[in-house]
């Protein structure tokens, strides 16, 4: 079957996929991702192990501790796979936003090429141009037919990545809230759970050491250990602490984006309606009246960009922090 026949086809099945919201779509995408599903059942080990060790009545007071622990830092890792999860999700669900995007546009520039080669042509026949510039703008015909096949190309492959999560239909996202970059922390984060909990291990592991039956050399060993847990606690979070910050400034950045690509897509907006205004007045042609809605589609395009930066810096947000 032909490419082009394929490409329809496909378009057509997952147009009539039923399209779902990005709230609706992040609701249960996290279930079929397989690290949530990993984290979940470390969590489910980890609190079996935990009802095991409660119903010891010869158990240990430092192996109940270190069960609860344990629960406790799989529920936490259980809670980033699930932010990461949705990140995911949102990425192939505006990925497809995009590739659809980027087919119509090109498809637009392929009909704007088409008209300037007729036109090229008939000036060719009349003389008015050469030879050269007539194969100039053929290349450029050339080229706008590829890129279309590469935008065609472009969104089959976003349609696998999202076909994992089911035979979604996207739409339009939603206008995402204002976030206060300060609210997030890095309390709770997974990563600094499970150091702090290395750091108390290590405590332990000393003091169990400092007996007097302990060798030297056993208890100098312990203390390295120590050292080096404290050492690594210390690394991670001035990481934690630099990601987040980088992760405050991203959506800073993502919102003045968002809103210089509002103001350009205004303007473009205004300039088509003069162009529309033109053209039904007879004072442009139509090649002109063509450019003016492609600049409106660029800047459409424009905006969608800015606003899935904006969604996935949210995101990056919340993967940054602990409580998020």
């Amino acid at each position: 079957m032909h490419r082009s026949l394929i490409s329809l086809f496909t378009l057509i099945f997952f147009g009539l996929a039923q399209a779902q919201p990005l709230d609706v779509f992040l609701k249960e995408a996290y279930l079929k991702d397989s690290g949530y599903l990993e984290a979940q059942r470390a969590l489910e080990a980890a609190q079996d192990e935990l009802a095991r060790v409660q119903g010891d009545p010869e158990a240990a007071p430092l192996t109940l501790a270190r069960a609860q622990e344990g629960v406790v830092l799989a529920q936490a890792k259980l809670a980033q796979a699930r932010k990461e999860a949705d990140a995911r999700a949102l990425e192939a669900y505006a990925g497809v936003l995009l590739a659809q995007t980027d087919l119509n546009l090109a498809r637009a520039r392929k009909e704007l090429s088409s008209l300037q080669l007729q036109a090229a042509e008939l000036r060719f026949k009349a003389g008015a141009i050469s030879a050269s510039e007539l194969a100039r703008v053929r290349d450029q015909d050339n080229q706008a037919a590829n890129a279309l096949s590469a935008a065609e190309r472009a969104l089959e492959q976003a349609r696998s990545r999202l076909r994992p999560y089911g035979e979604v239909g996207v739409q339009a996202l939603p206008e995402p809230g204002p976030v206060d970059p300060g609210k997030f922390s890095l309390e709770g984060h997974a990563r600094l759970l499970e150091a702090q909990q290395q750091l108390r291990e290590a405590e332990r592991a000393l003091a169990l050491a400092s007996g007097p039956d302990t060798a030297p050399l056993d208890k100098s060993a312990r203390e390295r250990d120590l050292s080096r847990a404290r050492a690594a606690l210390s690394d991670l979070q001035r990481t934690l602490a630099e990601a987040l910050e980088a992760a405050r400034n991203r959506y800073q950045s993502a919102v003045e984006g968002y809103r210089l690509a509002r103001e350009t897509q205004a303007r473009s907006a205004g300039e088509l309606e003069a162009a529309r205004k033109r053209f039904a007045a007879g004072s442009i042609a139509q090649l002109a009246l063509k450019q003016s809605e492609i600049a409106k589609a660029e800047a459409d395009r424009g905006v969608l960009a800015a606003q899935i930066e904006l969604w996935q810096a949210i995101y990056g947000l919340r993967m940054a922090a602990g409580n998020g």
